[in-house]
């Protein structure tokens, strides 16, 4: 007896996967090949569920509910029967649940009829990704532009798709995703029950439970009028770091992408911040600092001493703690650049091995700059400041570095350990401050699968 179960469970399943199958006539079965009989028969519907693996739509380590679960009525019916809606702000990064290539993209939406849900299909913006064994994934309700791919194009599971969003037919901002049989004249067609990875019990989110995706991580991404960075969060909590973003007027985004972008100037350090009695915006990078002038609508790049005067000076805490001089202005009135640059490099060389460090890089002056001034040698170690970074060489052990180690900290991490200004500018911002990325909360116990 214990030996017929497993196959009443197989024939009810193939029972169940063949009723959710789309009908086709004797006519054309007939003329089916071999391989998509299989893959239209019952038997290879279960197989290729079997051998799919399937990722919650969102980075690594964050948490998102489920609003609406599946065969819940509804929009959740028909068609529809075997998709989840988790709720997410607007703007939030979507990533590929299952790898394949982009058949289907509407992303030109900006509008919703939340009064109706069933109102307006036609203002849905949706990325379908076919899997290659005739099934698809469907996500609906994407931001205006949102898209980070485009049609065709092969993705990966874990790939990042573009942004969530609020459109057609949606009564607020969430991701609908459902796994489906293809239908080339459908963006949804008839879903099927498919299980995550990372969900417990049997892989099925419910409505009311909160669930951490076990999904590729996202360092970095994009959000609305802007871009978010995680790698200098300096905690690893996933959701948490620092947005470079245009908003209020203010082209923070816009010159990091004209200075080289985080290649070139660095990620980001603090958040965007002001001062008081300044008219001005400030945000720290790792080798620059961005200033933003209200009045005059213009924003420059600056070092560290043109900051604004605060109650701990940088340039001298940095002295005092790290042995970085400040060096003195030295002139170059009617000097030829080459005699200039000799004279500028010339406190290398009593430090052999800062020399080789700052030459073994291409266009070093531009790269670190030039010395400040000679070099400075404390019981902590022998330090030099130069216009960008600073080198040192430790003689004893620290958080930092080990005793003979030679270290070159970048502007930005100065100013960082400086902390010259109030201490939540440089503390990791959320993604989404209304929102609790961090709490896992358990839905209720799904019920057993008829």
């Amino acid at each position: 007896m214990s030996r017929l179960v497993p196959v009443l469970s197989v024939l009810h399943a193939m029972e169940e996967s063949y009723l959710a199958l789309p009908k086709i006539s004797r006519r054309r079965l007939l003329v089916l090949s071999a391989g998509a009989l299989l893959t239209a028969s019952p038997l290879g519907s279960l197989t290729a569920r079997a051998a799919a693996s399937y990722k919650l739509p969102y980075p690594q380590g964050l948490v998102w509910p489920c609003v609406q679960g599946i065969n819940s009525g509804g929009s959740h019916s028909g068609r529809a029967a075997f998709a989840w809606d988790f709720r997410m702000p607007e703007g939030s990064p979507l990533l590929a649940s299952r790898g394949g290539v982009v058949s289907m993209l509407k992303q030109d939406s900006n509008a919703n009829c939340r009064q109706n849900i069933y109102a307006c299909p036609e203002l849905n913006n949706y990325i379908v990704i076919d899997h290659g064994d005739g099934t698809s994934s469907c996500y609906l309700h994407g931001y205006p532009g949102g898209a980070r791919i485009r049609l065709g194009q092969t993705v990966r599971q874990g790939d990042y798709l573009g942004l969530s969003g609020f459109t057609g037919q949606a009564a607020g901002p969430h991701v609908h995703f459902q796994v489906q049989y293809n239908d080339p004249r459908l963006y949804l067609s008839q879903s099927f029950l498919i299980r995550f990875d990372e969900v417990p019990g049997d892989g099925v989110p419910v409505r009311r439970g909160s669930y951490q995706s076990a999904n590729a991580p996202l360092p970095d991404f994009d959000i609305r009028d802007g871009h978010f960075y995680t790698q200098s969060n300096g905690t690893g909590a996933p959701g948490h770091g620092f947005s470079v973003t245009n908003e209020q007027n203010v082209p923070m985004w816009t010159i990091l992408l004209g200075g080289g972008g985080a290649t070139t100037v660095g990620y980001p350090l603090s958040r965007r911040f002001y001062v008081p009695g300044v008219d001005k915006v400030y945000q720290i990078f790792q080798r620059q600092i961005f200033e933003w002038s209200n009045p005059d609508q213009l924003m420059r790049a600056i070092n560290i001493p043109e900051l604004p005067p605060q109650p701990i000076d940088p340039a001298s805490w940095l002295a005092t703690q790290n042995a970085l001089p400040v060096g003195p202005d030295l002139a170059v009135a009617d000097r030829f650049w080459d005699q200039y640059v000799q004279s500028r490099l010339a406190p290398l060389d009593s430090q052999p091995r800062m020399k080789e460090v700052y030459w073994s890089v291409d266009d070093p002056i531009s790269r670190f700059g030039f010395p400040l001034g000679p070099a400075t040698d404390t019981p902590q170690g022998v330090s030099m400041r130069f216009e960008r970074v600073g080198f040192s060489i430790s003689r004893r052990d620290s958080g930092f570095s080990k005793a003979g180690d030679l270290s070159v900290s970048v502007g930005g991490d100065m100013v960082l350990d400086a902390q010259p200004f109030s201490r939540q500018v440089f503390q990791p911002e959320p993604l989404f401050p209304e929102y609790d990325l961090n709490v896992l909360q358990p839905g209720p116990a799904p019920a057993p699968l008829a």
